[in-house]
């Protein structure tokens, strides 16, 4: 196999993980929904005559930038302002799996008057409790740093959690149901970060963008396996020759 081969063999992988990334990103339409990024890190192909350097996807991750504010006017659902571009802020979520964390603030009150998210997951308050409404609660506004207030006074305050970015890169995983995973770090409690009542986070992904993106993965798809289709006719072609010497 030549450079040449062994160059459209990698861009070829490389093409259909970008595919696969790019067609997840734009499917995702929910609010708080995070894109991820791919990084690169250039290789050295060997075994070939000369050496030969690429550029190969070697990891993904998150692109915390916010998308847009949608009202939607419900009193329950929230979205979050973050403090500082140097960090990101979390909701925390009670689940099955331990705590997981979510920018989507669609929240509502289960029959236990427990206020939970659009999976029926408990939403957490700052110091890790559940958060309880009594069923006379009727008016609540729910102020910029969480707290929640009805005609009886204080229900609870929700949960504002942060992470450096430039610390924990790796260390803030997509889970399931659109969660985020810590992994082995813990969040602090935001003192900068507010929330928006009657408001959702889109997701940050953009259409126009994202579909001209997939269009042009598609293109190199398809010229990749004309490249490849002609090295193969031309190798035939060879051989036959050869073999009528």
């Amino acid at each position: 196999m030549n450079n040449a081969e062994y160059l459209l063999l990698h861009k070829n992988c490389n093409t259909f993980s970008e595919l696969s990334n790019a067609a997840n990103n734009i499917a995702n339409n929910t609010p708080g929904f995070k894109t991820d990024i791919f990084l690169y890190k250039t290789k050295r192909i060997k075994d070939v005559d000369k050496a030969v350097l690429y550029q190969k996807p070697t990891a993904t991750i998150i692109n915390w930038n916010h998308g847009g504010i949608k009202r939607t006017n419900s009193a329950l659902d929230v979205a979050i302002k973050d403090g500082n571009s140097e960090s990101v802020t979390l909701f925390g979520i009670n689940t099955k799996n331990g705590v997981r964390y979510t920018r989507n603030g669609n929240f509502r009150l289960d029959n236990s008057f427990k206020l939970v998210d659009v999976n029926g997951n408990a939403v957490l308050s700052a110091d890790g409790s559940e958060i309880f409404f009594n069923q006379s609660d009727v008016n609540n506004i729910i102020m910029s740093d969480g707290a929640i207030i009805s005609e009886t006074g204080q229900v609870g305050k929700i949960g504002l959690f942060s992470f450096h970015k430039a610390d924990n890169i790796f260390n803030i995983v997509k889970s399931t149901d659109g969660y985020y995973e810590a992994k082995n770090i813990a969040a602090s409690v935001s003192e900068e970060a507010e929330v928006i009542q009657g408001a959702l986070e889109e997701s940050n992904i953009s259409y126009i963008a994202g579909m001209q993106k997939l269009l042009e993965l598609q293109n190199d798809n398809a010229l990749i396996n004309k490249l490849s289709n002609d090295i193969n006719d031309m190798r035939r072609r060879a051989y036959d020759k050869i073999a009528k010497l």
